[in-house]
């Protein structure tokens, strides 16, 4: 079976930064017991558990645990006195250099034969040879499979996937546990799935039962790590359905890595083949041990600014957050600006990223979306806006659209919706909000500023340009004004252009109504 670290369960590129960051800052010479204490509780803040000792201090020694689990991802290696030193990729990540970017190349690149495997606590077998991840995409990319996986089929090949010649016999049980919908009835014998740690010689009815149930759990946590790296994305109609991100830069990635060789493994060279492994665009793969030391009052403020951006992308206020930061840490707001001064300038990466989750993420991270989207409009020249999505209606039924767009100086406004997925397709009962909720709701607002325009904000749409347009009609006839569908794209592209169109162009522009894929689509309307 597959073997993943199931301690992170989510991996989001940004959140893997702050990780690595306060792993490398708790295994240096931190000032004090206090800072070590806040670094701890900074990791249990991202979703890590720091084992306290029987004092009730927080014990150093399990941070090894978490820099031996991210080796998995190739970002740590080990050397012959145990300690541990970023590879080139993972000194790239806590540098927050192209996160997202390096979290695609590293799962692409995980594979069985590994140092990881050979754990104790591990032990995979020693005759798999297959890269998961890639192993995974070829079957989103078997027509017999009809362009999706659930969890149940991924679990199939954490079972079965053991080198690549297995895709047929994977597919062939797939296809079975979807007439069946139990994994159990594609499970040859139970030592298909028994594992060193999990081997009961008299009680073969456990081991099947608990090896079927570890298997799922690491099926949900590869799904969890493919949509942390935004490889995959949530069907529009099943959110059991992953399909694979068609995103012009991440199926450039995916080319990019998808057919390279499994490396082999020497296990009296395991220091040579980790640093290979994280080479990420080096050729040249050995170095000596990491220089880097990561202040542990640095790698707080880093974290802290990352969270910062996460929870509120393109409505961060960064002389706000330095002089909030300077208060909390006694520190004037000069000594703050200079310890993130490696990240700072990375505001539109995390922002951008964050918003491109939100934006795939199958409305589990619809708000976020929608608050993130109204940030956007304001920074757009919209100074107005407001995410409305939560309002409720006095006296009437239904609610409001996400999002009032409006500028000052202007009589008119428009409405809009955003929609977290990558297939949106403009689905009837959409329609029929328009005509009978959203269409006179401007009346509503003490400033009665009429409407003269709707857009649909996703993250992609689900149908060819001509059938989106023409749903379009049938939405503006619905309105009685112009609507028009944009993706999430076109409006970061917009708002990170130096000069981007004035408000008063790209009302104009909405009032047209159409399709906007791109920000270029926008401009020449």
């Amino acid at each position: 079976m597959w073997m993943f670290p199931r301690n992170i369960r989510k991996i989001e590129a940004w959140k893997l930064v702050q990780i690595s960051q306060l792993l490398e800052a708790c295994t240096g010479n931190t000032t004090s017991q206090s800072v070590q204490d806040q670094l701890y509780d900074q990791l249990e803040n991202l979703g890590l558990k720091c084992k306290a000792n029987a004092h009730g201090v927080k014990n150093p020694g399990g941070m090894r645990t978490y820099l031996a689990q991210l080796s998995c991802l190739g970002l740590f290696w080990q050397d012959h006195d145990r300690v541990y030193s970023s590879t080139f990729a993972g000194e790239e990540l806590i540098n927050a250099r192209s996160p997202l970017r390096i979290l695609r190349c590293q799962l692409l690149r995980m594979q069985y034969p590994s140092v990881y495997g050979l754990g104790r606590n591990v032990s995979v077998d020693p005759s798999m040879k297959v890269k998961p991840f890639v192993f995974l995409i070829e079957l989103w990319q078997d027509p017999r499979l009809g362009g999706y996986l659930t969890c149940l089929d991924i679990a199939v090949a954490v079972v079965y996937g053991r080198t690549h010649k297995c895709h047929d016999i994977c597919v062939e049980k797939i296809l079975k546990v979807r007439e069946t919908g139990d994994l159990a009835t594609v499970i040859e014998s139970v030592d298909d799935v028994r594992t060193p740690k999990r081997y009961h010689e008299h009680n073969p009815e456990e081991d099947l039962a608990r090896g079927i149930q570890d298997a799922k759990d690491i099926a949900n946590t590869a799904k969890n790590y493919l949509e942390s790296a935004q490889l995959i994305v949530t069907n529009a109609e099943d959110n059991k359905r992953f399909e694979l991100n068609e995103d012009v830069c991440v199926q450039g990635d995916i080319c990019t890595w998808m057919d390279e060789r499994i490396e082999p493994l020497d296990p009296d060279h395991q220091a040579a083949w980790q640093q290979r492994f994280g080479r990420y665009t080096k050729t040249k793969s050995i170095r000596s041990r990491s220089t880097q030391q990561i202040n542990g009052e640095k790698a707080l403020v880093c974290s802290n600014f990352i969270n910062a951006v996460t929870e509120a992308p393109y409505a961060f206020n960064l002389q706000a957050f330095i002089n909030d930061q300077a208060a909390t840490y006694g520190k004037t707001p000069a000594e703050i600006g200079l310890l993130i001064s490696g990240v700072r300038d990375r505001v539109a990466n995390i922002e951008r990223d964050t918003i491109k989750q939100a934006a795939a993420s199958g409305g589990r991270e619809a708000i976020a979306l929608e608050k993130a989207v109204t940030g956007i409009f304001r920074k757009l020249g919209f100074d107005l806006s407001e995410h409305i999505g939560q309002k409720t209606a006095s006296n009437r039924e239904g609610g409001y659209p996400d999002i009032r767009i409006r500028a000052s100086g202007m009589t008119e406004c428009g409405f809009g919706d955003s929609k977290a997925t990558m297939n949106y397709d403009l689905p009837l009962n959409d329609t029929i909000k328009l005509k009978t909720y959203y269409k006179d709701c401007w009346q509503e607002f003490d400033d009665k500023t009429p409407s003269r325009f709707f857009l649909y904000i996703a993250g992609g749409f689900g149908k060819s340009a001509k059938a989106v347009e023409s749903s379009l009609q049938k939405c503006t006839e619905s309105y009685g004004q112009p609507v028009s569908a944009v993706t999430v794209d076109a409006l970061l592209d917009l708002v990170e252009m130096t000069n981007p169109p004035p408000a008063a162009k790209l009302m104009d522009a909405f009032k047209k109504g159409g399709y906007f894929a791109s920000c270029v689509d926008v401009q020449n309307a």
